[in-house]
C-alpha cells in the first residue's frame, strides 16, 4: 500500500490537503516458485522479484503485448538464469498465432546449451496439428490438438514434473502425460530465445519458425504447477484479445 497527498490552494491563498491510500492487489495467480513474468507493459522487463529483464531483438515490441513478425530477425531473449539448473518447470503465457500452413513451425521456446542448440525447445507443429518438446536431444510429441489453427488467443503450459511432460491449452490438458527425460536443464547465457527456433547460440533464425504471431503474460517457474493452479493462470486476464 501507498499513500497520495494532493494539496491544493485557491485564489485567497487557502490551502486544502487531502490523503488517499491505495492498495496495489496482484492477480489472482501462483506465485510460489515464479521466476520471472513478463506482462510486456511497454518493455520485456520481468515484473517479478528476480529482476530477470529481456531484451527485445530486431523489431520485436512489447506495446501490451510480445509482438513477433513472419521474419527471420524478431524474437525475445532472457536471461538464462529463468530456466536453467531446473528439473521440474512450468512455462505458461496466452499465444497467439498469426499464421497456418503446414510449411511454418511457430516456435515458442528454444534454449541452448552451447553445442545443442536445441537442449530444449517447445514449437507447434503445423503439419501434424501437434505441439512438440524437446529434452535433452530427444523430441517428444503431445496428442493432436487443432485449436491453435484458429489464430485466436489461448492460453499454453507446459509443465515438467519428474519424468512426466503435460499440456494444457486454455486450462484443460491436451491428451495425457508423456513420458520425458530427467535431464537438469543447461541454458548458457544468450541461449534463451522466446519466438524463434536458433540454431546458432541467440541466433541464426529463420523465417518458417518464426513465432510470427502475439503472446502476453508469459510466466516460468521452477516447479510443476498443479491442474488448479494452471486453470488460475488460464482464467487471468490479459492485454490481447480476440
Amino acid at each position: 500500500m501507498f499513500s497520495i497527498t494532493c494539496n491544493v490552494e485557491n485564489s485567497q491563498g487557502s490551502r486544502t490537503s487531502a490523503k488517499v491510500d491505495v492498495r496495489v492487489v496482484k492477480p489472482n495467480v501462483p506465485g510460489q516458485g515464479l521466476m520471472a513474468w513478463y506482462p510486456f507493459n511497454n518493455n520485456a522487463n520481468d515484473a517479478g522479484n528476480n529482476n530477470y529483464d529481456g531484451s527485445l531483438m530486431s523489431g520485436a515490441t512489447a506495446n501490451g503485448i510480445l509482438t513477433i513478425g513472419p521474419n527471420a530477425t524478431d524474437a525475445l531473449s532472457l536471461p538464462n538464469q529463468v530456466l536453467n539448473g531446473l528439473n521440474d518447470f512450468t512455462i505458461s503465457g496466452w499465444l497467439r498465432m498469426g499464421r497456418t500452413g503446414d510449411s511454418f513451425e511457430p516456435w515458442w521456446v528454444s534454449c541452448s546449451n552451447g553445442t545443442n542448440h536445441n537442449f530444449l525447445f517447445i514449437y507447434y507443429a503445423s503439419s501434424n496439428n501437434r505441439w512438440s518438446m524437446a529434452i535433452d536431444g530427444t523430441t517428444y510429441n503431445f496428442a493432436t490438438d487443432i485449436q491453435m489453427k484458429d489464430l485466436k488467443w489461448h492460453h499454453v503450459t507446459v509443465i515438467r514434473s519428474g519424468a512426466l511432460a503435460r499440456l494444457y491449452i486454455d486450462g484443460g490438458e491436451i491428451g495425457a502425460g508423456i513420458s520425458v527425460k530427467t535431464s537438469t536443464l543447461n541454458v548458457v547465457n544468450n541461449g534463451l530465445i522466446i519466438g524463434q527456433d536458433q540454431d546458432a547460440v541467440g541466433g541464426a533464425f529463420q523465417a518458417s519458425q518464426s513465432w510470427a504471431g502475439d503472446m502476453d503474460n508469459l510466466r516460468f517457474y521452477n516447479r510443476a504447477l498443479s491442474a488448479a493452479e494452471i486453470q488460475q493462470l488460464a482464467n487471468e486476464s490479459h492485454s490481447g484479445s480476440n
